[in-house]
């Protein structure tokens, strides 16, 4: 099985597909390798693909005229991004920026498009998407307006882990330079704060992994009074 097969065959509407709309899909998608640090597309630009994530690891952004970026939202391997852009058409208002060396699978809006107008289970599938990123872009606005930075690193992990399972400890494949430009902060200070998570218990962290134990605690993390 090749890498597109492989990946869409992981996304439970592909089953729901007919065969013409999966070999469709299959043929008109290819994929492309992006080094970390690259843009997968930048603000402005056409709203013409679809992407899916193989591997690696990228993070939505948009920088405003004073240099300040605002990280909305990261997305791991077999998460897609990108829907509600192509959707509506036109340009994109944000950056997508691989934060490690990413495989992405592109997706044609025509295909995308044609693939809603047509078949109810991918619809539900990308309304379930959408909600969940709205989720997300909401605690990511309130996470921005954070004053205290440790509180900022405490939420920013919590929000990660919102789409995994709620019992016991749950692994994130994320190191702690990844971690600070998802934060916005230097590496430094986010290993001090990543270090007092771990002696409050709420995580432990090794190279490459961060595994959350406690996502309520870190959700509920605050500012010292």
């Amino acid at each position: 099985m090749d890498i597109i097969s492989d990946f869409f065959s992981r996304q439970w509407f592909f089953s729901r597909l007919s065969e013409n709309e999966r070999d469709i899909l299959l043929k008109s998608s290819f994929t492309k390798v992006v080094e970390a640090g690259s843009y997968i597309c930048q603000f402005g630009s056409r709203a013409d693909m679809w992407y899916g994530v193989v591997s690696g690891f990228v993070k939505v952004s948009v920088t405003s005229k004073s240099g300040k970026v605002t990280s909305y939202v990261a997305v791991a391997a077999d998460d897609w991004i990108g829907e509600g852009s192509v959707l509506k058409g036109g340009v994109r208002p944000y950056d997508i920026i691989a934060l490690r060396d990413s495989k992405i699978v592109c997706v044609p809006r025509s295909v995308f498009v044609d693939l809603y107008n047509t078949n109810i289970d991918f619809c539900h599938f990308l309304i379930e998407r959408m909600n969940r990123r709205l989720a997300h872009f909401i605690v990511s606005m309130q996470i921005d307006r954070l004053i205290n930075p440790d509180v900022k690193v405490a939420r920013i992990l919590g929000m990660l882990t919102q789409d995994l399972a709620t019992d016991g400890p749950q692994n994130l494949s994320l190191n702690q330079t990844e971690l600070a430009l998802l934060c916005g902060l230097s590496r430094p200070f986010t290993n001090r704060v990543v270090t007092k998570l771990t002696k409050l218990g709420l995580i432990t962290h090794e190279y490459g992994k961060i595994t959350i134990l406690d996502r309520a605690g870190l959700e509920a993390f605050d500012e010292p009074d």
